[in-house]
């Protein structure tokens, strides 16, 4: 035996529950857009990009979306070098990634500038790093499993090279130290150097 619904009322909210099923049916799956994972754009550093919103006739009237300031600031005092701001923020899967020129490493949701998370290293700054220059980083280095496990940390890795010569790599999601890197998440690489030298060295590029 089968039974029709008959009252209006329910004939209408199956019809409008149908045509939300197919509305949302029709609706194209946006794909991801290609981000900026590496310094120039791709491992060659082409610095090319194949968005098409933003041209040569609308360049002029963008407008400021939002606005950072990590705070890490210094004009040089006696005892402690000045800054400069030289990082190139890198973008993976909606996620601006800079580093400050105390390698703090910062997270940043790309479309609105809110702050995701913030890594801390504490460089020694107390080295006679080379009297040449400020406190510099350049920028931090991306990287992702060819084939991810969602339940695993650091699938995703953000890595950065310290002032004082450490190699860190930091889990992009969350800005955890990667303990299954070097044991601990960072390593020495000054450890096997001359000490008659090694002060005088320092890390301020990305990684490539």
């Amino acid at each position: 035996m089968t039974s029709t619904v008959t009252n209006p009322a329910w004939r209408f909210l199956r019809t409008l529950l149908l045509a939300a099923v197919f509305a949302c049916a029709a609706l194209p799956s946006r794909a991801e857009e290609p981000g900026w994972p590496v310094y120039g754009g791709a491992p060659g550093g082409g610095h090319f990009t194949p968005l098409t919103q933003i041209t040569a006739g609308n360049v002029g009237r963008l407008q400021k979306a939002w606005e950072y300031r990590t705070g890490d600031f210094s004009p040089g005092s006696p005892g402690h070098r000045a800054t400069t701001f030289e990082a190139t923020p890198i973008l993976a899967h909606g996620a601006l990634y800079l580093c400050t020129p105390y390698n703090r490493v910062i997270a940043l949701q790309a479309e609105t500038g809110k702050p995701l998370w913030a890594h801390e290293p504490d460089p020694k700054l107390d080295r006679a790093y080379d009297q040449q220059h400020s406190l510099i980083c350049r920028g931090v280095s991306y990287w992702e499993s060819a084939q991810p496990n969602p339940a695993m940390p650091c699938q995703s890795r953000i890595y950065q090279g310290v002032l004082d010569g450490r190699l860190e790599a930091l889990d992009a999601r969350t800005g955890q130290l990667c303990a299954d890197f070097a044991g601990s998440g960072t390593i020495d690489l000054m450890a096997a150097s001359d000490p008659s030298t090694s002060p005088r060295r320092r890390w301020c590029s990305r990684i490539w």
